[in-house]
């Protein structure tokens, strides 16, 4: 299941990503989305295969996160680091540590 967040008019939200559009969770924020857990996953799962809610093509498709503050990552647990290293043994004594400030995330096709 491959979740967007997604712009309908004067709509935000989150949804599923299906072959033909995307399907509403029906939630509009991807933080609240999260925090339900376990009762939003099969919630969504239960919008897609009912069939019950219409795929439809958002106007645009989103950054995930609309503010996401900044983020550090430590590349020696990040797993595509580890398998472009050799597979996921440790290679250096040192982490590899970066970071992504909040105005690099954009949503997919967007220049800024």
């Amino acid at each position: 299941m491959r979740l967007v967040r997604f712009a309908l008019g004067t709509e935000v939200g989150i949804g599923v990503k299906v072959d033909d559009g995307v399907v509403a969770t029906g939630y509009g924020d991807p933080r609240t989305f999260i925090r339900a857990g376990g009762t939003a996953v099969a919630s969504a799962r239960a919008r897609v295969a009912d069939g019950a809610a219409t795929p439809f093509e958002p106007d645009a498709v989103l950054a995930p996160l609309p503010d996401p503050g900044q983020m550090l990552f430590c590349g020696l647990t990040h797993r595509a680091l580890r398998d472009d290293l050799g597979g996921g043994e440790r290679l250096t004594d040192h982490p590899y540590v970066y970071a992504k400030l909040q105005h690099t995330i954009i949503g997919p096709g967007s220049r800024s």
